[in-house]
């Protein structure tokens, strides 16, 4: 089966037409939840950067398909544009989906490209800082990851009292809490350029080089002293993960 399917005379993309029409046929309202317009954008960059045979299907979906308000404008909004500045991104994605106006999110546009030309990234910027707040949010594989802290201070323990995934929602919420109340995540230089400079994240402490991943740091003062590093890798075989030092 071809990748792509024939419309008027155009090409677009098969499996995000089959997306959209599997996200309005037989279920809801028949238009496309903010769920879904998640999940179109991430399927469209599972290979990295958008291609322009995926960005104009995905605006023929936007105009074809039947969608919610808030679908439609955060669609519109986080959609990723080339002529958007690495400061406009960083706003879309965290006031507006992640709705956490509060979070201090640092990206030196300078040293993110020193680093994408050097290195190379998988996923594109609007990815690459999707996967840090989620992984700071749901990212437990480590015991001294954020979320892990966040759950011994507020006594959050799996004990079987909380019903279904409440737990879960519980101990995001609470993390969800702290970084927007004092979250300060910051793109770490490339330790081989230089060292940190006074009042820098130092490098993590397990080894991990910009070479291999994208290295964010993340201070909470309103919940300790502790800091942390997110480690994605830039080829995208490794899960994110997280861990702190005090």
């Amino acid at each position: 089966m071809s990748y792509y399917r024939i419309i008027e005379g155009e090409r677009y993309d098969r499996s995000l037409l089959e997306a959209a029409e599997a996200a309005t046929a037989g279920r809801g309202d028949g238009r496309i939840s903010l769920q879904d317009a998640q999940n179109l954008l991430d399927l469209a960059r599972d290979g990295g950067l958008i291609t322009s045979i995926e960005r104009s299907t995905l605006a023929y979906i936007r105009s074809r398909f039947r969608w919610t308000a808030a679908a439609g404008e955060w669609f519109d909004d986080v959609l990723h544009d080339d002529g958007a500045s690495p400061d406009e991104i960083l706003r879309r994605i965290v006031r507006i989906k992640w709705a956490l106006p509060g979070l201090v999110f640092r990206l030196d546009a300078e040293a993110y490209r020193r680093q994408l030309l050097q290195y190379g990234s998988k996923a594109d910027l609007a990815s690459v800082i999707d996967q840090v707040i989620a992984c700071f949010l749901r990212d437990d594989s480590h015991d001294e990851s954020f979320r892990t802290l966040v759950q011994h201070v507020e006594g959050l323990q799996p004990d079987g009292s909380y019903p279904g995934s409440s737990w879960e929602a519980a101990v995001e919420q609470a993390a969800r809490r702290y970084l927007d109340a004092s979250g300060e995540i910051d793109l770490l230089p490339d330790a081989s350029d230089s060292e940190p400079a006074e009042g820098e994240l130092p490098p993590p402490i397990h080894g991990e080089s910009a070479a291999e991943a994208w290295i964010f740091g993340l201070r909470v003062p309103g919940l300790s002293d502790h800091y942390y590093w997110c480690i994605i890798d830039r080829k995208g075989n490794a899960a994110p993960y997280n861990y702190g030092f005090n």
